[in-house]
């Protein structure tokens, strides 16, 4: 499961792009405002365009809602990570509430800038934290291929 970039996120369409094009299920998230939670669907090429407006919404995902087992790898979006883990969203929970319903085996991967890499961060209980760390400059910590060896 993949996460469609708003405009100061890391760019993934051309990844998405190429996993569509090898005929591979990719899933995003779509948003349920009103509940407070969003669900796996799934990707179709052409994918949505960026909205110019730094303000809009996320991005929705143009294919139907999947129902049947949860996403083995989920790339989680954030405005800051700590290299253990911790994660600081947008604020409304939505990540934590999802990931906090996946089992423990799914693997969580934070997708950021190596700006965005924090030594210290405010954390709650509620928080989700994720297993690797991927930005530009490369994993922070070990790759998680490695670290399945």
């Amino acid at each position: 499961m993949v996460f469609l970039a708003m405009q100061d996120e890391p760019d993934l369409d051309p990844l998405i792009s190429t996993w569509l094009n090898e005929s591979r299920t990719v899933l995003a998230p779509l948003v349920h405002w009103a509940e407070g939670t969003m669900a796996p669907v799934e990707l179709k090429n052409p994918l949505p365009q960026v909205d110019p407006n730094p303000k809009a919404k996320p991005r929705e995902p143009n294919g139907g809602v999947v129902s049947q087992s949860p996403p083995a790898v989920v790339l989680v979006p954030g405005v800051a990570f700590t290299a253990e883990g911790s994660r600081l969203g947008r604020g409304g929970g939505f990540y934590d509430r999802f990931l906090h319903a996946l089992p423990q085996s799914t693997l969580r991967i934070g997708i950021g800038f190596s700006a965005q890499i924090q030594k210290v961060l405010p954390t709650e209980r509620h928080d989700e934290p994720v297993s690797h760390l991927l930005t530009e400059a490369g994993w922070i910590g070990s790759p998680p291929c490695q670290e399945q060896q």
